[in-house]
């Protein structure tokens, strides 16, 4: 399996070489069957059963979801900050 050997696809589902294309979920890469990284928000084509199992895992968006490319993190100053203070 690309990312995770966990719950591998049965025999039958990866010889019948059926492939979809999905997603890769933001902060994930996954690696496809020629042995390419592919980063988020980049579409790759793998085994229909190895698809599936990636989407519950996390690393692919489903059909309905919509990629967003970065979250909007905390923005913190220096000052905002614990402080030491020495005792005199």
């Amino acid at each position: 399996m690309s990312a995770v050997n966990a719950g591998a696809p049965p025999p039958a589902e990866q010889k019948a070489g059926k492939t979809a294309e999905a997603v890769v979920a933001h902060g994930r890469s996954v690696i496809n069957g020629e042995g390419v990284r592919v980063g988020p928000g980049k579409t790759v084509a793998l085994p229909v059963g190895e698809v599936r199992q990636l989407r519950k895992l996390g690393f692919l968006i489903g059909a309905d979801e919509e990629f967003i490319a970065s979250r909007p993190g905390p923005n913190l100053k220096v000052s905002d900050g614990p402080t030491v203070r020495l005792a005199s």
